[in-house]
Protein backbone atom coordinates (compact mmCIF):
# COMPACT_ATOMS: atom_id res chain seq x y z
CA UNK A 1 0.00 0.00 0.00
CA UNK A 2 2.77 2.38 0.81
CA UNK A 3 3.91 2.31 -3.45
CA UNK A 4 0.00 2.79 -3.68
CA UNK A 5 -0.02 6.79 -3.31
CA UNK A 6 3.49 7.57 -5.18
CA UNK A 7 2.43 5.61 -8.25
CA UNK A 8 -1.16 7.52 -8.32
CA UNK A 9 0.45 10.45 -8.50
CA UNK A 10 3.04 9.00 -11.56
CA UNK A 11 -0.67 8.44 -13.22
CA UNK A 12 -2.11 11.75 -12.94
CA UNK A 13 0.94 13.17 -13.66
CA UNK A 14 1.19 11.24 -17.23
CA UNK A 15 -2.47 12.72 -17.92
CA UNK A 16 -1.22 15.96 -18.00
CA UNK A 17 1.60 15.08 -20.31
CA UNK A 18 4.52 14.20 -17.59
CA UNK A 19 5.11 10.92 -18.99
CA UNK A 20 8.59 10.15 -17.76
CA UNK A 21 8.09 10.77 -13.78
CA UNK A 22 10.16 8.19 -12.12
CA UNK A 23 9.34 6.77 -8.53
CA UNK A 24 11.25 9.09 -6.70
CA UNK A 25 9.72 12.21 -7.93
CA UNK A 26 6.15 10.53 -7.23
CA UNK A 27 7.27 9.74 -3.72
CA UNK A 28 8.25 13.59 -3.63
CA UNK A 29 4.83 15.30 -5.26
CA UNK A 30 1.82 15.46 -3.68
CA UNK A 31 -2.34 16.07 -5.04
CA UNK A 32 -5.18 17.24 -4.05
CA UNK A 33 -7.61 15.13 -3.42
CA UNK A 34 -9.98 15.36 -6.47
CA UNK A 35 -6.99 14.55 -8.50
CA UNK A 36 -6.29 11.21 -6.75
CA UNK A 37 -9.98 10.32 -7.37
CA UNK A 38 -9.30 11.10 -10.67
CA UNK A 39 -6.80 7.65 -10.82
CA UNK A 40 -8.16 5.27 -9.06
CA UNK A 41 -6.49 2.16 -9.35
CA UNK A 42 -8.25 -1.31 -11.19
CA UNK A 43 -8.07 -3.04 -8.11
CA UNK A 44 -10.20 -0.69 -6.52
CA UNK A 45 -12.95 0.90 -9.35
CA UNK A 46 -15.33 -1.17 -7.39
CA UNK A 47 -14.86 -0.41 -4.33
CA UNK A 48 -14.93 3.84 -4.64
CA UNK A 49 -15.78 4.22 -0.67
CA UNK A 50 -12.12 2.28 0.30
CA UNK A 51 -10.28 4.44 -2.35
CA UNK A 52 -11.71 7.51 -0.89
CA UNK A 53 -11.04 6.63 2.76
CA UNK A 54 -7.50 5.74 1.93
CA UNK A 55 -6.92 8.91 -0.08
CA UNK A 56 -8.58 11.08 2.82
CA UNK A 57 -5.73 9.30 4.74
CA UNK A 58 -3.18 10.54 2.13
CA UNK A 59 -4.25 13.96 2.60
CA UNK A 60 -4.68 14.23 6.31
CA UNK A 61 -2.46 15.92 8.86
CA UNK A 62 -1.55 12.91 10.43
CA UNK A 63 -0.07 11.24 7.52
CA UNK A 64 1.87 13.89 6.28
CA UNK A 65 3.57 14.49 9.43
CA UNK A 66 4.11 10.68 9.93
CA UNK A 67 5.35 10.86 6.04
CA UNK A 68 8.18 13.94 6.93
CA UNK A 69 9.04 11.95 9.91
CA UNK A 70 10.14 9.09 8.07
CA UNK A 71 11.71 11.40 5.23
CA UNK A 72 13.63 13.00 7.77
CA UNK A 73 14.65 9.40 9.53
CA UNK A 74 15.62 8.52 6.04
CA UNK A 75 17.54 11.55 5.10
CA UNK A 76 19.72 11.82 8.47
CA UNK A 77 20.70 7.72 7.64
CA UNK A 78 24.76 7.11 7.12
CA UNK A 79 23.82 3.89 5.30
CA UNK A 80 22.04 2.80 2.39
CA UNK A 81 19.06 1.32 4.38
CA UNK A 82 19.08 -2.19 1.51
CA UNK A 83 18.61 -3.39 -1.80
CA UNK A 84 15.18 -4.82 -2.08
CA UNK A 85 13.25 -2.21 -3.54
CA UNK A 86 9.79 -3.00 -2.86
CA UNK A 87 10.49 -6.69 -2.12
CA UNK A 88 10.57 -8.04 1.50
CA UNK A 89 13.12 -9.66 3.18
CA UNK A 90 11.70 -13.25 2.31
CA UNK A 91 10.69 -12.47 -1.42
CA UNK A 92 14.31 -10.86 -1.77
CA UNK A 93 16.06 -14.21 -0.92
CA UNK A 94 13.46 -16.32 -3.45
CA UNK A 95 14.75 -13.67 -6.24
CA UNK A 96 18.62 -14.27 -5.34
CA UNK A 97 17.51 -18.21 -5.41
CA UNK A 98 16.23 -18.23 -8.56
CA UNK A 99 18.50 -15.73 -10.05
CA UNK A 100 21.68 -17.68 -9.18
CA UNK A 101 20.25 -21.20 -9.55
CA UNK A 102 21.14 -21.46 -5.70
CA UNK A 103 19.22 -22.93 -2.62
CA UNK A 104 16.58 -21.15 -0.97
CA UNK A 105 18.28 -18.75 1.73
CA UNK A 106 16.84 -18.40 5.37
CA UNK A 107 15.89 -15.34 6.21
CA UNK A 108 18.84 -14.31 8.10
CA UNK A 109 20.71 -14.95 5.08
CA UNK A 110 17.91 -13.26 3.21
CA UNK A 111 18.83 -10.39 4.95
CA UNK A 112 22.34 -10.41 4.98
CA UNK A 113 21.99 -10.48 0.80
CA UNK A 114 19.68 -7.56 0.87
CA UNK A 115 22.53 -5.10 2.81
CA UNK A 116 25.17 -6.41 0.31
CA UNK A 117 23.88 -5.79 -2.93
CA UNK A 118 20.56 -5.78 -5.88
CA UNK A 119 19.62 -9.58 -5.74
CA UNK A 120 21.16 -9.73 -9.50
CA UNK A 121 24.60 -9.14 -8.05
CA UNK A 122 24.87 -10.17 -4.77
CA UNK A 123 27.43 -12.14 -3.55
CA UNK A 124 26.44 -15.38 -1.45
CA UNK A 125 26.52 -14.91 2.56
CA UNK A 126 30.13 -15.88 3.63
CA UNK A 127 30.35 -15.84 7.24
CA UNK A 128 34.07 -14.82 7.00
CA UNK A 129 32.93 -11.73 5.23
CA UNK A 130 34.02 -7.90 6.98
CA UNK A 131 31.85 -5.13 7.30
CA UNK A 132 33.16 -3.67 3.75
CA UNK A 133 31.39 -6.88 1.69
CA UNK A 134 27.91 -4.87 3.20
CA UNK A 135 26.78 -1.65 2.02
CA UNK A 136 25.60 -0.77 5.52
CA UNK A 137 27.76 -0.75 8.42
CA UNK A 138 24.61 -0.65 10.59
CA UNK A 139 23.00 -4.03 9.35
CA UNK A 140 26.47 -5.65 9.87
CA UNK A 141 26.90 -4.67 13.34
CA UNK A 142 23.75 -5.97 13.95
CA UNK A 143 24.18 -8.85 12.71
CA UNK A 144 27.35 -10.00 14.53
CA UNK A 145 25.40 -8.98 17.69
CA UNK A 146 22.63 -11.33 16.76
CA UNK A 147 25.19 -14.00 15.77
CA UNK A 148 27.19 -13.47 19.14
CA UNK A 149 23.67 -14.07 21.03
CA UNK A 150 22.58 -17.00 19.25
CA UNK A 151 25.81 -18.72 19.79
CA UNK A 152 25.72 -18.01 23.86
CA UNK A 153 22.45 -18.74 24.33
CA UNK A 154 21.73 -21.69 21.70
CA UNK A 155 25.53 -22.72 21.88
CA UNK A 156 28.72 -22.86 19.76
CA UNK A 157 27.18 -25.16 17.33
CA UNK A 158 24.07 -23.45 16.16
CA UNK A 159 24.14 -21.96 12.94
CA UNK A 160 22.17 -19.07 11.87
CA UNK A 161 22.28 -19.82 7.98
CA UNK A 162 20.46 -23.02 8.71
CA UNK A 163 18.04 -22.64 11.55
CA UNK A 164 14.73 -20.50 11.12
CA UNK A 165 15.37 -17.18 12.35
CA UNK A 166 14.75 -17.31 15.92
CA UNK A 167 12.39 -14.41 17.12
CA UNK A 168 13.64 -14.11 20.52
CA UNK A 169 17.17 -13.53 19.17
CA UNK A 170 16.08 -11.38 17.04
CA UNK A 171 14.77 -8.97 19.94
CA UNK A 172 17.35 -9.59 22.54
CA UNK A 173 20.34 -9.33 20.42
CA UNK A 174 18.82 -5.76 18.65
CA UNK A 175 17.17 -4.11 21.80
CA UNK A 176 13.29 -4.82 21.06
CA UNK A 177 11.60 -3.36 18.58
CA UNK A 178 12.34 0.38 17.28
CA UNK A 179 9.41 2.11 15.76
CA UNK A 180 7.84 -1.28 15.87
CA UNK A 181 10.19 -3.50 14.12
CA UNK A 182 12.76 -6.05 15.02
CA UNK A 183 16.07 -4.98 13.94
CA UNK A 184 16.67 -8.40 11.74
CA UNK A 185 14.06 -9.00 9.24
CA UNK A 186 11.33 -6.52 11.15
CA UNK A 187 7.90 -7.40 9.84
CA UNK A 188 8.52 -10.68 9.11
CA UNK A 189 7.66 -13.00 11.94
CA UNK A 190 4.25 -13.85 12.56
CA UNK A 191 1.80 -12.60 14.45
CA UNK A 192 1.85 -15.09 16.72
CA UNK A 193 5.60 -13.76 17.63
CA UNK A 194 3.99 -10.89 19.90
CA UNK A 195 6.27 -11.44 22.98
CA UNK A 196 8.16 -8.96 24.54
CA UNK A 197 11.75 -7.89 25.35
CA UNK A 198 11.14 -8.39 28.62
CA UNK A 199 8.91 -11.37 29.08
CA UNK A 200 11.60 -13.36 26.77
CA UNK A 201 14.52 -12.30 28.98
CA UNK A 202 12.25 -13.32 31.88
CA UNK A 203 11.56 -16.73 29.95
CA UNK A 204 15.62 -17.17 29.45
CA UNK A 205 16.89 -16.23 33.06
CA UNK A 206 18.52 -12.99 30.96
CA UNK A 207 18.94 -9.58 33.71
CA UNK A 208 17.49 -6.42 32.11
CA UNK A 209 20.53 -4.71 31.88
CA UNK A 210 22.04 -7.90 29.86
CA UNK A 211 20.98 -6.66 26.43
CA UNK A 212 22.47 -5.77 23.15
CA UNK A 213 22.50 -1.91 22.71
CA UNK A 214 20.69 -2.11 19.38
CA UNK A 215 23.34 -0.15 16.76
CA UNK A 216 22.47 3.03 14.96
CA UNK A 217 24.36 4.96 11.83
CA UNK A 218 25.91 6.78 13.76
CA UNK A 219 26.63 4.95 16.81
CA UNK A 220 28.64 2.54 13.71
CA UNK A 221 29.91 5.58 12.28
CA UNK A 222 31.52 7.06 16.18
CA UNK A 223 33.22 3.75 16.60
CA UNK A 224 34.65 3.58 13.36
Amino acid sequence: MHEARPLAVRKYMATQGYKSLDKKAGRRLRLEKDKYMEVTPRWCVDKGECWERIVDYWCSKEYRAKNKDYRNRRAGMLDPPYHQGNLNVMEFGERWASHHNAPLPNLFVSYALAHKAPYRTATPYDENDTASAYSSKTAYDQMEKFKGMAKELKGPEYDVTTEPLDHALVMISGEGRKHGKEAIAGGMFPSSSHSSLPEYKARLGISKSSTCKRSTPAMVEMEA
